[in-house]
């Protein structure tokens, strides 16, 4: 093999590695870096800082390659564990980024994070989606925050999903509405605060 052939081997190597990790890998990145530096998670997990709300106990980043994956994959992207107050208490937090507003969830997606879910129950009490949308000043426009049974019910003996309302219903009269996150700082709200029922996040 000569040097032109390894050049252009390696060339089209690289080429297809990056273009596997697509715009939306990029955004989606994004925005779950933007989910824990906004969380009140404390920054070392082995060194409580006195103040933090929740330590980071999974983080898992999509890795993949022409068709390889790993099954960490398939799981929620955050698991949480609450350091203040009640001990032993978990929570699974799914990010979802949109360039606009969108609440569809995928039903394979859902069988995934719930089978997951279901299999660490009652270590980990809610499943959460928080939703972006947008993108401007280095954070998302509006971020909504929604405990899953809030949007569908699963069954895990037959797979069954049942959604509660129909996504255009959901947009037209926006039904997750309540559910929008504030973060000002003028008013004190510095964190994303995760509470089991929709109308007391």
């Amino acid at each position: 093999m000569d040097v032109f052939d390894y050049i252009n081997r390696k060339l089209r190597d690289t080429f297809a590695y990056f273009k596997s990790r697509t715009k939306a890998k990029y955004e989606g990145d994004r925005f779950e870096e933007w989910v824990v530096s906004n969380s009140n998670i404390q920054k070392n997990p082995k060194k409580p800082d006195g103040k933090s709300y929740w330590r980071l106990i999974e983080w898992r980043g999509d890795n993949y390659v022409s068709g390889w994956f790993a099954l960490s994959n398939l799981a929620p992207d955050l698991i949480l564990e609450r350091i203040s107050g009640k001990t032993d208490s978990f929570i699974a937090v799914e990010c979802k980024y949109r360039n606009k507003k969108n609440f569809f969830l995928e039903p394979r997606q859902i069988e995934n994070y719930e089978e997951y879910i279901a299999e660490r129950k009652p270590k980990i009490e809610v499943l959460f989606y928080l939703f972006g949308f947008g993108w401007k000043n280095d954070s998302p426009e509006e971020v909504c925050l929604i405990p899953s049974t809030a949007i569908y019910e699963y069954n895990r003996g037959t797979g069954e999903i049942r959604f509660l309302n129909t996504l255009d219903k959901i947009e037209k009269e926006d039904k997750f509405k309540d559910s929008q996150v504030i973060l000002d700082k003028s008013k004190g709200k510095y964190y994303i605060q995760y509470k089991k029922k929709q109308n007391d996040i």
